[in-house]
């Protein structure tokens, strides 16, 4: 019983021992100051031993900063349409020239005249005369020859009987292609001459057209404008023989156009007709053929 309690004690003593220790470490204060480490001072001064950078500088020059006057001031004339391009410039005023005596010769009887040098020209206008026989009749046939080209054509063909004292005339058209021509007359005994005039740029007569005319002949120009619906009214009057003939052309500046051929017997008044013919507008003439007596054209549209 005794040595059991001699035991327990030495056990209690050195639990004792143990506690108060672990109290005597615990006394020790949870919030002591934390030591403070102070950081060495930083040199500021640059080390004058280094070169020294120059400042960049953040100016913009003026002249980098400015754009220029003349890149955004459009000049003021390419802006303008000049005055000439918004006007529609006046038709010019025609030129127009006088007949131009191109040739004239004569002669007597059956005759082949000279070689004669003669220049282009689309509107030429021969003028022919021819006496009466002794038997009171009055002819003549007229061609023409272009050497060059080996062409010939009839330009007058007519014949009267119970001429007059003063014979016969007419008025016959024939261009020229220029170059070397030569004539000859045949059906006749008398005495004849031709003139050839040139009438290109001759002015117009009048516009629209009303004509009256004898025999053979070709009229001035006259200005007529576009047409479709062109009617062109003709009259023609008898013969003492009764017969009415007609052959009729109208002609521009370029070409021609027969617009009536006819002929009928035993008339004892004028014939008459209507003929269609489109023009285009601008000046035309009219030639006339095969008739001895008086005629007469009136131009209407009736578009």
């Amino acid at each position: 019983m005794h040595s059991s309690r001699k035991s327990v004690i030495p056990f209690l003593l050195i639990t004792f021992v143990i506690l108060v220790s672990l109290a005597c470490g615990s006394s020790t204060p949870t919030n002591a100051p934390a030591s403070v480490v102070t950081p060495a001072p930083v040199n500021t001064q640059v080390n004058s031993a280094l070169p020294t950078v120059p400042p960049v500088t953040t100016e913009i020059p003026a002249s980098a900063t400015q754009v220029p006057d003349t890149p955004t001031n459009i000049p003021a004339s390419p802006t303008k349409v000049p005055a000439t391009a918004t006007k529609i410039p006046a038709s010019p005023t025609p030129s127009y020239s006088e007949p131009v005596v191109l040739l004239e010769f004569s002669g007597t009887g059956d005759t082949v005249t000279d070689d004669f040098v003669l220049p282009a020209c689309w509107k030429v206008v021969l003028y022919w005369h021819v006496a009466p026989s002794s038997y009171g009749t009055a002819s003549l046939i007229l061609t023409g020859y272009n050497k060059g080209s080996g062409a010939d054509k009839t330009l007058v063909n007519d014949m009267v009987m119970d001429a007059s004292a003063d014979g016969m005339s007419g008025i016959a058209f024939d261009p020229l292609l220029g170059g070397t021509y030569y004539f000859q007359t045949e059906n006749t005994d008398a005495a004849w001459n031709v003139r050839l005039e040139c009438q290109d740029g001759v002015a117009p007569v009048g516009e629209g057209m009303n004509v009256q005319a004898t025999g053979g002949f070709v009229t001035g120009n006259y200005t007529l404008p576009a047409c479709n619906k062109s009617i062109f009214n003709w009259s023609v009057e008898p013969s003492s023989y009764g017969t009415t003939s007609l052959i009729l052309a109208l002609c521009n500046m370029k070409e021609c156009e027969t617009i009536v051929n006819e002929m009928k017997m035993d008339m004892t008044s004028a014939m008459t007709g209507q003929a269609l013919q489109a023009v285009l507008g601008g000046d035309y003439f009219l030639v006339s053929e095969n008739t001895q007596q008086p005629w007469s054209v009136n131009w209407e549209c009736k578009d």
